[in-house]
């Protein structure tokens, strides 16, 4: 029964993971992020994940921990995917930011040039 209680343990584990990894990688193609290997990772996740189902019954640990880990390996590199492609569009964001505030203060400068010009040069 310990055997089972683990099996059951690692397959709801391998499911909450599945599910992580799927809402990370929706929400990098939803920010137009498409890399064909990591799609064809998660395709094959989910060929692995109903394998595992179908052998959870054979209390084959050795094989079900296999599995389980191919599954853990695309779920890291999704999440690895995930950080790297928000610190990235964080950084695109501050650096719009940045330059909206230059432009800006370069368009009251010159504003100001000109209003300069007007008042004491002419």
């Amino acid at each position: 029964m310990e055997t089972v209680g683990q099996i059951k343990k690692l397959l709801v584990e391998t499911e909450g993971l599945i599910d992580q990894a799927g809402e990370q990688y929706g929400e990098l193609e939803a920010w137009g992020y498409r890399n064909l290997e990591l799609e064809g990772l998660h395709k094959q996740a989910r060929a692995v994940r109903s394998r595992l189902r179908q052998i959870f019954h054979s209390f084959n640990m050795l094989e079900i921990s296999d599995f389980a880990g191919e599954i853990r390996e695309t779920v890291d590199r999704t999440a690895a995917t995930h950080e790297m492609v928000g610190r990235l569009r964080s950084a695109q964001r501050r650096q719009t930011r940045d330059g909206a505030i230059i432009a800006v203060m370069l368009l009251v400068f010159a504003g100001l040039l000109v209003y300069y010009r007007h008042a004491f040069l002419e």
